[in-house]
């Protein structure tokens, strides 16, 4: 009986399980296309430093045109790397980078799980237009 009852509540547990992890995966996929069609740039680096995950925008930013040329933070292209590391260490909120391209605002969140530190979000933005605007209203305002 005792056998019988544990055995019911095994396959309860394993059945739940599957169901938990059928939703994980489903969430998964629904938050890669979400973050694949973003404009802004997203660029999700693990604790080792590693490229989790990269959007097209931020290929595009990058001047990169494939995932698999970005394995490591430090694969990133020298200049956005070097401005990166330096905004970490002043622990500002965001920092503009212009190369021969558009303006790009940068911002990142640490990512933690249960206290630790589990990596973390780099989002790149082009602000490029808006700094024309604002140049254009300025021009504007002066008459």
């Amino acid at each position: 009986i005792v056998a019988g009852i544990l055995t019911k509540r095994l396959k309860k547990m394993q059945t739940l399980a599957f169901e938990q992890s059928l939703q994980l995966q489903l969430s998964f996929q629904i938050n890669t296309q979400i973050i694949s069609f973003m404009q802004a740039g997203v660029v999700v680096v693990g604790s080792k430093e590693e490229i989790l995950l990269v959007n097209s925008s931020a290929l595009r930013y990058l001047g990169l045109s494939t995932q698999d040329e970005l394995k490591y933070l430090k694969s990133l292209p020298p200049s956005f790397l070097k401005a990166l590391h330096h905004y970490q260490k002043g622990q500002q909120e965001s920092f503009e980078i212009s190369q021969s391209g558009p303006t790009l605002k940068v911002t990142t969140s640490n990512l933690s799980f249960e206290g630790s530190n589990i990596g973390f979000v780099v989002f790149i933005h082009d602000v490029s237009e808006s700094h024309k605007k604002d140049h254009f209203n300025k021009l504007a305002f002066l008459g």
